[in-house]
């Protein structure tokens, strides 16, 4: 799978733009801690990690586009620690994080039996952002494997245990009910929780 990957990154010029989630959310992010991009292809999320001034992980299946990541952190005299991770590779211990973290991105990246780990490796107070394509998206974008689209109020049931900050599902059937976020793209889900001290 990581051959896939390193061939869509390999012409990259730019890193990447952190997610409109984390960009929204930005007020909420600790001044100190560590800080994980899951999936971090070309690691918008994790640069702005690093300006922050958390002490910024990233980790992807594409080597490619890790080494890439690097130089641009160096562009910007900044520190990313990457991290190469197939979370589908089906080893033993590839769901599981050996630190803990104050802030875990995950966006446009779904592979429900990580699900559980993520929330097991939020610090006390550690905060989740969590953005990706919904199964009731209108647009092309995104996969079309339902294996890779949540379901309408799927990230509330995985992360249930997590106080919720943010939450916006077009598609949810208490949809009134919600917390709402000051962006919207109608074929994304959005989640943002902290996990309880």
């Amino acid at each position: 799978m990581s051959s896939r990957w390193d061939n869509k990154y390999r012409d990259a010029t730019t890193p990447g733009e952190a997610c409109a989630l984390l960009q929204a959310n930005r007020h909420l992010l600790p001044t100190t801690g560590k800080s994980m991009d899951i999936a971090c292809g070309l690691g918008g999320n994790a640069l702005l990690l690093a300006q922050a001034g958390l002490e910024s992980y990233a980790c992807d299946a594409s080597s490619v586009a890790l080494e890439k990541l690097q130089r641009f952190a160096g562009a910007e005299d900044l520190t990313v620690h990457c991290q190469r991770r197939d979370f589908e590779d089906g080893k033993p211990g590839s769901l599981s994080f050996n630190d803990g973290f104050d802030v875990i991105v995950v966006s446009f990246y779904l592979y429900r039996p990580l699900l559980p780990s993520l929330v097991k490796a939020l610090n006390p107070g550690g905060l989740l952002f969590y953005q990706t394509f919904s199964q009731a998206k209108r647009s092309q974008r995104g996969p079309s494997n339902p294996d890779f689209l949540l379901q309408p109020g799927e990230l509330l049931s995985a992360f249930s245990g997590l106080e919720l900050i943010d939450y916006h599902d077009e598609h949810w059937a208490n949809a009134d009910d919600q917390k709402r976020s000051a962006f919207v793209d109608p074929d994304i889900i959005y989640f943002t929780g902290r996990a309880v001290s």
